[in-house]
């Protein structure tokens, strides 16, 4: 495998995790009513933050 494909596979990784983590907190309801919309604001905040924690990562700032 190529560096380049390991590190999509790494990034997709954090976003998938990123968006499932805000995703289920919106479906409980713990920070707000859960709705549609609400899920999916969570799940593309959550794949951001999961981007935005990889270009961190890769920048070594973290």
């Amino acid at each position: 495998m190529t560096d380049r494909r390991r590190e999509f596979r790494i990034l997709a990784i954090y976003c998938v995790v990123g968006a499932v983590v805000l995703g289920a907190l919106a479906l409980t309801g713990l920070i707000v009513p859960p709705t549609t919309w609400v899920t999916v604001g969570a799940v593309l905040i959550g794949a951001w933050v999961g981007l935005a924690i990889y270009r961190l990562r890769a920048d070594s700032l973290i």
